[in-house]
């Protein structure tokens, strides 16, 4: 949405709750800060709620062409070079596992990251073709594995020379860096690959906008309804709470 739609979705809701409680004196302490809260609460819900409900959805259906126009406003992507990759992983439990056993480069993903949809890999050199330089790479997509698959892709002294003619992503939702918890991804490779970097495209959380700031909704115009009505019952539900008190 631009700007001035963003500044509609205000406007419309206040017109509703003043539509549906024309007296009420909570409405009366509703400033722009406080309505817009209401938006962005409701915005985190309906996406999220998008996102968990993605595999349910009908192909060729007017709700699925409404979700995939959501969704492309959520898709972005990163590069993750070699020089950012974590040094040394300090989480407990199957990463310590792949980067002792196996040969793995692990990243912190972006603080806006909600869902995978798929990478690739820069590689300077594979099984197929000889070392080049460093500046000369080439790309590799990257097979998704669970978490419970990885041992069959380990290096072990029984399989040293194993061949993945793809590297292979894992990802886990949480490491500790600093007592800060981020979600991480670990590229798995053999020993003729060399991997410089992954791009990984991802949906994102949708930003928070305000007119304070000039930021506007990332969601499309399409989304306009949703947000005000999910809003307004959000509203209606905390004030409905209020009066019984």
């Amino acid at each position: 949405m631009t700007l001035e739609q963003t500044r509609q979705l205000g406007i419309e809701f206040e017109r509703r709750i003043q539509a549906v409680m024309p007296t009420e004196e909570l409405f009366n302490k509703l400033d722009t800060d406080t309505i817009y809260a209401y938006l962005n609460e409701y915005q985190m819900a309906y996406v999220h709620d998008i996102y968990r409900n993605l595999d349910r959805l009908q192909p060729d259906t007017t709700l699925t062409a409404h979700v995939e126009s959501v969704l492309q406003s959520m898709m972005t992507s990163t590069t993750l070079k070699i020089a950012d990759k974590i040094e040394k992983n300090v989480d407990e439990g199957w990463n310590d596992i792949i980067n002792d056993c196996g040969r793995s480069i692990t990243w912190e993903l972006p603080s806006n990251y909600y869902m995978y949809i798929r990478s690739v890999s820069n590689v300077s050199k594979t099984y197929s073709w000889a070392s080049r330089s460093l500046d000369n790479t080439d790309v590799l997509p990257n097979v998704y594995t669970k978490q419970t698959d990885i041992w069959k892709l380990l290096e072990t002294p029984h399989n040293g020379l194993r061949i993945l003619r793809y590297p292979a992503v894992v990802l886990s939702q949480y490491t500790k860096t600093d007592d800060n918890k981020k979600p991480t991804i670990t590229v798995i490779h053999d020993r003729y690959t060399d991997i410089r970097g992954v791009k990984v495209i991802y949906y994102k959380q949708p930003q928070y906008f305000s007119l304070m700031t000039s930021t506007p909704c990332e969601l499309p115009m399409d989304a306009f309804e949703d947000i005000v009505s999910g809003a307004v019952q959000l509203y209606l539900a905390y004030a409905g709470g209020q009066l019984k008190q």
